[in-house]
């Protein structure tokens, strides 16, 4: 049936009780009486002095204590054993007579003195072959009839039990039967059918409900840790008073399923057999009827399968359950359960207490109801929790195992534990109020966890394995929690924009075909973006980004000075552009745009592509190694250098206070050319070209064979200074297009001219050694219109030999 009976204890006693009767506190005595035993109250020719009297032999009198003891009990009275002599005698005893016709009775009455007829039962004489045993007819007879001596009448009499309880499944106290068991015998060439009502071995729900209510519960009845095991399809009823302690239903050892009910007043199907497992049951034990055997049992009205036949009284508690091979289905009660399903796919349904849970396969269901209790599940292997059972705690059942079990959480918050082997761990939850999440705990293993919630906290000790965090969408913007030794967390495939941040040890991190943000937390962590737009934030600089050509237009965001290494990303930044710390940031092979922050950055684009350099304030430094690469320096923001390992033009508008070799002692050979403002322009011991080009410039050569060329018209503010010219090794080149007056046929002796004034019309080099200045002059004639050019160290030698002819340069924009 589902769920307990629904009867009160008021109920039960005006349903059973005779009307005022019931025994005293001094007549819970009881005997046994013998040869010549005395009977007051009785008259001559009553039930002793009937020819068929006979005291009761040792069958009965084991089934009367028996009854006695299962009576006493149940209630709080308790039953004393007296033996009898010639004035002493039980108040309740038993013995055979002529019943007229029935199997017994017994007198019953209001309290009175001891002595009398109250109390006795009467047991008729032809049934004294009976074996008087728990699942027989005769002991439930037994029982029936001590419940008289205690106040209770039959069920059928006024006020009446209701028909749906007037049976021995309900009462004892009925003489409405149940469902009828069969079972077969060989013997010789022939099988056999016997065919038995299903009897009560104790007194039933109502039963104990009356008496309980007449004389109050019995304290110490089973108040230990009782285990309760069945007989596997056994033909009878019965009802379990336990007053204490832990208590466990056990049908382990059971093939059958069972439905196990621990609430109070409830019923469980124990065993259940059906017509077409008895019919299998029956048909293999004796092949060759079959088909008798079929015919027999599908023609037996009212089978009993086994439902219904054991029931927990009201007021006892059991607070564990544990099924067999079977199917089985357990439901709690309001306390601490342990439901354990054993074999088959079972169905565990908790209650209010702190319930546990055993599963042992993927097919067995957990069934809890929102805010009853804190629950757990142990897993004996992989398991999901069902949508709506909200369990606290989903575990292994042997932690230190070495299994693969794989667990699953739900939408509810939960503490997923694994063992010592490779578990794979899913969480996905948080509580209803969301101030609480999953925390997924793996011990020792190569364990796999998937978090579906930006909530879950993953638990993983240093040296436990290697150990990998899968981020659902649903988790996006997850943060490994610090202190959790995770060697690998990567975002679910697909395309879902999944952002991941490592804890501070070290980590790879794996996005996927989605635009992901990337974050290590300073532990040398390996971070691969895959396909889509990926952003990475790195915190140290042994982070390592792994990004693939053609896997998007990525992004990397430094805390630290960092060098990309090989990714194929396509911005390098500092994470804070308005933070004034130092940091440093080197491209690679590929185009990048590299943005440093207010402090002093040192800005390397790598050693190939079209790099963007932008250092916005602080005294930046940009290393350059290919002509291609843009530099973006605003006036104003600092004293910024490009040191350059290939030959380098600022672009007009940069503004760089310095352009230098990046190696000063190098030989190669580099043409550094400035712009617009005034820049210092270094060179290295190579043959350099050093080109101020606006600006008042200073220059400096190096060691070699170098050549300060002019390539803008000499004016008023842009005459520039050369710090080293080594005379008769280095050059001063002139632009072809702004000095076609002196290179249109080559620079000849005559249009140089040693002293402060042009002297002819062909001096448009005039020198002033003395003082180092060397001035252009438009018209070759003294020195109105001559302009300075370049500032040399005083003393140095200069001749028409010291210049050449140089091709134009255009600016850079």
């Amino acid at each position: 049936m589902a769920g307990p009976i629904d009867v009160t204890a008021a109920q039960a006693r005006s349903w059973l009780q005779q009307s005022g009767f019931y025994l005293g506190s001094n007549q819970f005595t009881f005997s046994v009486p013998g040869a010549g035993a005395q009977w007051p109250g009785y008259g001559s020719g009553s039930e002793p002095f009937k020819a068929a009297y006979a005291a009761p032999n040792a069958a009965l009198v084991t089934g009367f204590r028996s009854a006695i003891a299962v009576w006493d009990g149940l209630i709080a009275p308790d039953f004393r054993e007296v033996t009898e002599s010639g004035t002493t005698i039980g108040e309740v005893r038993i013995a055979f007579t002529d019943t007229g016709g029935s199997y017994g009775y017994a007198y019953q009455g209001t309290p009175v003195s001891p002595g009398g007829r109250v109390g006795d039962v009467w047991i008729d004489d032809s049934e004294s072959g009976d074996s008087f045993l728990p699942g027989t007819y005769s002991y439930q007879a037994v029982l029936h009839e001590v419940g008289h001596t205690l106040g209770l009448k039959h069920s059928f009499d006024s006020p009446a039990v209701p028909a749906a309880f007037d049976n021995y499944r309900y009462t004892i106290m009925s003489y409405t039967g149940i469902e009828s068991s069969v079972t077969f015998s060989q013997s010789g060439n022939s099988l056999s059918s016997s065919t038995q009502t299903v009897v009560a071995t104790t007194p039933m729900v109502l039963d104990i409900l009356a008496a309980q209510a007449i004389y109050g519960a019995e304290t110490s009845t089973r108040t230990g840790d009782d285990v309760y095991r069945f007989t596997q399809r056994a033909a009878s009823v019965q009802t379990i008073w336990d007053a204490g302690g832990n208590d466990t239903i056990d049908t382990s050892s059971f093939t059958l399923p069972s439905v196990i009910d621990l609430r109070a007043g409830a019923y469980s199907s124990i065993g259940q057999s059906s017509l077409a497992d008895q019919i299998s049951y029956w048909s293999g034990l004796y092949p060759a009827y079959a088909s008798f055997i079929r015919q027999v049992l599908t023609g037996t009205p009212s089978l009993f399968t086994g439902t219904d036949n054991v029931a927990i009284a009201y007021g006892a508690t059991i607070e564990n359950a544990y099924g067999g091979a079977g199917d089985d289905k357990i439901t709690g009660n309001d306390v601490a359960n342990i439901l354990s399903g054993g074999g088959g796919a079972d169905t565990l349904i908790g209650g209010k207490g702190d319930d546990l849970y055993v599963v042992d396969r993927a097919g067995d269901v957990v069934v809890e109801a929102v805010g009853e209790g804190r629950d757990t599940v142990f897993a004996e292997a992989s398991y999901s929790l069902a949508a709506d059972a909200e369990v606290e705690v989903l575990s292994t059942s042997a932690n230190g195992a070495t299994s693969t079990i794989a667990l699953a959480g739900n939408g509810y918050a939960q503490v997923i534990v694994g063992d010592y082997g490779n578990n794979t761990l899913t969480g996905g939850g948080t509580s209803r109020s969301g101030d609480q999440n999953d925390v997924l705990i793996g011990l020792r293993g190569d364990d796999r966890y998937l978090v579906d919630s930006v909530r879950t906290v993953v638990f993983e000790n240093a040296g436990e394995g290697s150990d990998v965090v899968t981020v659902s969408a649903a988790a996006s913007n997850f943060v490994l929690n610090a202190g959790t030794s995770v060697e690998t967390i990567q975002a679910a495939s697909g395309t879902d924009a999944i952002n991941i941040t490592g804890s501070p040890d070290a980590q790879t991190i794996i996005g996927n075909d989605g635009a992901n943000i990337l974050s290590g937390a300073g532990g040398g962590d390996t971070l691969i973006g895959l396909g889509g737009n990926d952003t990475y934030q790195v915190r140290s600089t042994a982070d390592q980004v792994v990004e693939a050509n053609g896997g998007g237009y990525d992004t990397v965001f430094a805390t630290v000075s960092y060098s990309l290494g090989a990714a194929e990303v396509e911005v390098l930044s500092t994470v804070v552009q308005g933070a004034s710390d130092g940091i440093d940031l080197i491209g690679n092979y590929a185009s990048q745009l590299v943005i440093g922050n207010y402090g002093n950055n040192v800005l390397n684009g790598g050693s190939g592509g079209t790099d963007t350099l932008i250092g916005l304030f602080g005294d930046d430094t940009y290393a350059v190694g290919d002509a291609h690469v843009v530099i973006v320096e605003n006036a104003g923001q600092g004293n910024d250098t490009v040191v350059a390992s290939a030959s380098y033009q600022l672009r007009n508008g940069v503004s760089v206070e310095t352009l230098a070799a990046q190696n000063r002692g190098g030989t190669d050979a580099l043409v550094l050319t400035g712009n617009e403002t005034a820049q210092v322009i270094a060179g290295n011991d190579g043959a350099n070209t050093l080109d101020g080009r606006g600006g008042a410039d200073t220059l400096a050569g190096g060691g070699g064979a170098d050549v300060f060329a002019f390539t803008t018209a000499a004016a008023s503010g842009n005459a520039d200074t050369i710090l080293d010219f080594q005379a008769g090794i280095d050059r001063i080149g002139l632009a072809t297009n702004v000095f076609a007056a002196v290179t249109d046929s080559g620079i000849q002796s005559s249009e140089f001219v040693a002293g402060t004034a042009a002297q002819d019309g062909d001096d448009r080099l005039v020198y002033d050694q003395a003082s180092g200045r060397l001035f252009f002059d438009a018209d070759a004639n003294g020195a109105g219109a001559a302009i300075l050019l370049a500032q040399l160290a005083a003393g140095t030698a200069l001749n028409a030999a010291s210049f050449v002819a140089i091709a134009p340069v255009a600016d850079i924009v």
